[in-house]
């Protein structure tokens, strides 16, 4: 293929091709989003303290974004031997409540165990 007038020959926008009507493909339907979606219960392992990368996990967000928290002060840490951080339990229920304004799922029923 060459360059003509700053676009290649051959290639075909996407909005200009049409699907066929008798495609095997089964069709689309689109689904009805919730009105009021309600945030998921944040289940918290009976683990007495977490790594960045658990948290992460538990919250289902990126490790990134736990270590931004953790330099904002948001969410408060400790140093092992080795000088790596990790997150008590607690803390991580406080941060899960204060923060994310999330719905906790037997909160009270684990943090007993």
């Amino acid at each position: 293929m060459t360059w003509t007038g700053g676009r290649r020959e051959g290639w075909v926008q996407r909005k200009a091709l049409e699907r066929r009507s008798d495609s095997t493909e089964p069709t689309r339907t689109s689904q009805a989003t919730p009105t009021s979606p309600q945030p998921v219960p944040v289940i918290v392992p009976a683990f007495p303290c977490f790594s960045p990368a658990a948290v992460a996990q538990v919250l289902g967000t990126s490790r990134q974004n736990v270590h931004y928290w953790l330099q904002a002060g948001k969410l408060e840490c400790y140093r092992d031997n080795l000088k790596e951080p990790y997150v008590l339990r607690a803390e991580l229920v406080r941060f899960i409540r204060e923060y994310l304004q999330r719905p906790m799922a037997d909160i009270e029923s684990q943090s007993s165990r």
